[in-house]
């Protein structure tokens, strides 16, 4: 895809799953909700997750895991093996973070970092994602 820093590429070795490792280049919000995740559990499970999210709720499309019905998106956090060490924490920053991305970016992450004029702005659209570690 145009524009996406690891277009060159077929996967991001972060994991022991190949699958994971493509979704991590395939899916842009793999990668921002690997980072979003990348808090108090190994970068390894981190990265793991987007790809067990679809696998549990069927998408990584950011409109449908908005309208999943109420407590789905913790649900599938929560299901073992979790999701992450806080997975109620974490499933409601995902939520939060997606709310921005629709208001923000219009739903597409690629938006964040191919609309940036220069680095500084970048990093201010990243930390002003809900929950994105300082």
């Amino acid at each position: 895809m145009p524009g996406f820093p690891f277009a060159e590429v077929d996967r991001l070795p972060f994991t022991s799953d190949p699958e994971a490792d493509r979704l991590l280049v395939q899916e842009p919000l793999a990668l921002l909700m690997g980072f979003l995740l990348d808090q108090q559990v190994p970068l390894q499970r981190a990265f793991s997750a987007p790809k067990e999210l679809r696998d549990r709720v069927g998408s990584l499309d950011s409109q449908v895991l908005l309208q999943l019905p109420p407590g789905t998106l913790v649900e599938a956090f929560r299901r073992p093996p979790a999701l992450h060490r806080f997975p109620q924490m974490m499933a409601a920053r995902l939520e939060a973070a997606l709310g921005l991305l629709f208001k923000e970016y219009g739903g597409d992450p690629t938006r964040i970092w191919e609309e940036a004029p220069d680095a500084r702005e970048l990093r201010r659209r990243l930390l002003a994602l809900p929950g994105w570690a300082r």
